[in-house]
């Protein structure tokens, strides 16, 4: 698919009742001009999500029976998302308020990961000096 690359990305996920993000390993790819993420998962589901908010723009469920590459299961979200209106209904609500809250929530997870890091670097530097936890 032309307009196609490798991508880590974040979605805004919500687990068990908690609003957050995940990262994601999927593509980049180009609709209509503008750039989205998209990715499949284990469960015969592909996702199209817009880069400026995190959030699903199409959910798109395939046959696992369909033997197909990631592409083209993507190509056909893609063409199923271009074929209504949900693209355009997403644009009109993307300023909202509570779409603009992903920048936020993105920069504190990767104050987490910074943090874990820290955490075992510090760890592995009293193992090595021999001090245990204090």
């Amino acid at each position: 698919m032309a307009g196609i690359k490798r991508k880590i990305f974040y979605t805004m996920m919500i687990e068990n009742g908690v609003v957050g993000v995940k990262e994601q390993d999927g593509y980049e790819i180009e609709i209509d001009g503008e750039k989205y993420n998209a990715y499949t998962n284990h469960y015969s589901t592909a996702y199209i999500i817009d880069e400026q908010t995190g959030i699903a723009v199409l959910t798109y469920y395939f046959s696992e029976g369909e033997e197909q590459e990631e592409i083209e299961i993507l190509k056909k979200a893609k063409y199923k998302l271009l074929e209504g209106e949900t693209l355009e209904k997403m644009r009109k609500s993307r300023n909202r308020e509570s779409y603009k809250m992903f920048e936020a929530y993105k920069r504190a997870e990767e104050l987490r990961e910074q943090q874990k890091e820290a955490v075992s670097r510090e760890i592995e530097a009293d193992r090595k000096n021999g001090k245990g936890a204090e």
